[in-house]
């Protein structure tokens, strides 16, 4: 495996870390979770890192989780 694909991606570690604590199984329980406000596509595109997460979609992880803004960044910025 090269070093590229060994590397640490946050958006993994923001969903994964949701997927955790809410015991969901899977993305299309993550997408159900968020009450389709994300979508399949816009969680595997983050998951590839062909999009970057916007503040929208921010502001939905806030809003169900109740997870500070501040922290969700925080998954994200760790590179």
């Amino acid at each position: 495996m090269t070093e590229a694909k060994c590397m640490y991606r946050p958006d993994f570690a923001l969903f994964d870390h949701i997927m955790k604590t809410n015991n969901l199984k899977n993305d299309a329980r993550l997408f159900e979770f968020f009450d389709k406000k994300i979508s399949k596509p816009d969680i595997s595109k983050y998951r590839h890192r062909k999009k970057k997460m916007g503040s929208q979609h921010i502001l939905v992880i806030h809003e169900k989780l109740g997870m500070p803004v501040a922290e969700i960044r925080d998954f994200l910025a760790k590179r």
